[in-house]
Parts: C-alpha cells; sequence; structure tokens
C-alpha cells in the first residue's frame, strides 16, 4: 500500500512521513474515525514507509520494490501482525485472529 494510492488525508500522511524523516516515531498511534474512510489504508501504506529500505531520504512514498515493501504487499512482512477482534461461538471455542482470516 503506497500513500498516493490514499485519497485526501495530505495531513495525516505529511505527520506520518515527519515522523520517519525526524526518526520519532511514537510508540503507539491511535487511528479512529468513521468506518470506511482510509485507516487501515493508512495503516497499511505507514508500516510499509517505516520498512522501505529502497526510498531516499526525503522521498514521499515507499519503493515499492525493496524486500520489504513487496512484503507488505502481500501482507506477509515478519515485523507486521494483524489482529482484529474475534466471536467465541460453539463451533469455535478458542478464537483466535486466524480463525477468522478468510472473511477479513
Amino acid at each position: 500500500m503506497f500513500f498516493k494510492d490514499i485519497p485526501a488525508h495530505n495531513n495525516i500522511k505529511n505527520r506520518l512521513r515527519t515522523f520517519v524523516d525526524s526518526g520519532k516515531i511514537p510508540h503507539a498511534l491511535l487511528l479512529e474515525g468513521p468506518a470506511g474512510i482510509g485507516k487501515f489504508s493508512i495503516a497499511r501504506a505507514f508500516a510499509q514507509f517505516i520498512h522501505c529500505t529502497g526510498k531516499a531520504p526525503g522521498d514521499n512514498d515507499s519503493c515499492g520494490e525493496c524486500p520489504s515493501c513487496r512484503q507488505h504487499q502481500n501482507l506477509g512482512h515478519i515485523d507486521t501482525h494483524y489482529v482484529f477482534p474475534v466471536l467465541k461461538t460453539d463451533a469455535i471455542k478458542n478464537p483466535t485472529s486466524d480463525d477468522n482470516l478468510i472473511e477479513w
């Protein structure tokens, strides 16, 4: 996911880039807002931007070519974990996020 693929939210994208450029990324960030505005897309683009090894200092987006970018594009980067709420049912006694991965 690239920042350029996300319409609008320019102030947020610029602030996230500034964190990376300054080398001062907060230990936690909360992206909040109504459903469907692009929070998840921004989070994915930010993670890819942080891990990108092919961008030059000051670049506005990840390169999309380095091994880290390719892993992010396949949702398989080792340092990125996707976790979402799960529902305990009679069929699944000890649910995990992986139980719902296909639906997700």
